[in-house]
């Protein structure tokens, strides 16, 4: 679990305030482990949330493009792949023309999943960003966005 920091001496907060990977990586960790405690119910992690959405999203069509979206070791890919089909949640379809690929579909109950998860995850958010003004909640996805398109 990720601490509050309160007992880092305030002269070193004040250094970190402009820490760009301190500050882009502590909240991507608090919201991690936020998504995961909220997703639990659900059997499902952040990992499995975030191959579900790709797949929703057609970001992906075959099992390599997951670790390739993901930074993921292909080993990884292929734990969470077997977990989400052991639960009927994807469907992984060998590929005639080579059979070195996957081809990835949401099952009807991985699409249903998935709308809970969301839902959950929608909430999260909101209540992970209500420290900030709407404005300010703007602004912020207008940079991260900006930066995460370079």
């Amino acid at each position: 679990m990720i601490d509050k920091d309160h007992d880092i001496p305030r002269s070193t907060r004040e250094r970190l305030k402009e820490n760009i990977g301190f500050l882009l990586h502590r909240p991507s960790l608090m919201w991690r482990e936020r998504l995961d405690r909220a997703l639990a119910p659900l059997g499902l992690t952040v990992m499995h949330y975030g191959v579900l959405r790709l797949l929703e999203l057609n970001l992906v069509e075959y099992q390599q493009q997951i670790g390739l979206r993901l930074d993921l070791d292909p080993s990884r890919v292929v734990e969470l792949m077997n977990t989400l089909e052991e639960r009927a949640l994807i469907q992984r379809l060998r590929n005639e023309q080579d059979k070195r690929k996957y081809s990835l579909s949401l099952t009807p109950k991985g699409r249903k999943t998935l709308s809970r998860a969301k839902t959950i995850a929608n909430k999260e958010q909101t209540d992970f960003l209500s420290v900030l003004s709407e404005n300010e909640q703007k602004s912020l996805f207008q940079s991260l966005w900006k930066l995460a398109s370079e």
